[in-house]
């Protein structure tokens, strides 16, 4: 039996990461075309959300009217009725802010990838921080934990 000889294979050289590189052309064009369709939802979700607050404080104007001239437990109680509603409205739009800072990072990772810059998370200047809003459900703090912060 002859053994086989095994030759040592020469190391690799290990290549060096080139770091991110700017794309071009098509791609850069696309790139920063849905970086402004991004600006652009964040405006428009933005401008309906203030419409849609305008009309909720000029609501709990009309409301705040009525429970001064209203007589009665019956009337009253569906007024507060209202009024939870209403706040409830005000509460659910408060999500806008939150995604227009997500939307507004994506818009920059978009870029960044289009003119070759690092996108890692610490060259975000928002970072994580500033997305720690709404949390899911059995996450976070619950309502009576929230109050007690400020009693």
């Amino acid at each position: 039996m002859t053994e086989a000889k095994t030759k040592a294979r020469p190391a690799t050289p290990a290549r060096k990461n080139p770091g991110p590189q700017a794309v071009g052309g098509k791609a850069k064009a696309v790139l920063g075309r849905q970086a402004a369709a991004l600006r652009g939802v964040r405006a428009d979700n933005e401008g309906a959300v203030l419409q849609i607050l305008a009309q909720l404080d000029a609501a709990n104007e009309a409301l705040a009217q009525l429970k001064a001239q209203a007589r009665g437990k019956k009337a009253q109680a569906t007024m507060a009725e209202l009024e939870a509603t209403l706040t409830g409205m005000v509460e659910g739009c408060s999500t806008q802010d939150l995604t227009g800072q997500r939307l507004e990072r994506v818009a920059r990772v978009l870029e960044g990838v289009a003119d070759g810059r690092a996108v890692a998370a610490e060259d975000d200047p928002f970072g994580d921080r500033l997305l720690e809003g709404p949390q899911e459900a059995g996450d976070g703090l619950d309502q009576s934990a929230i109050d007690a912060l400020f009693d």
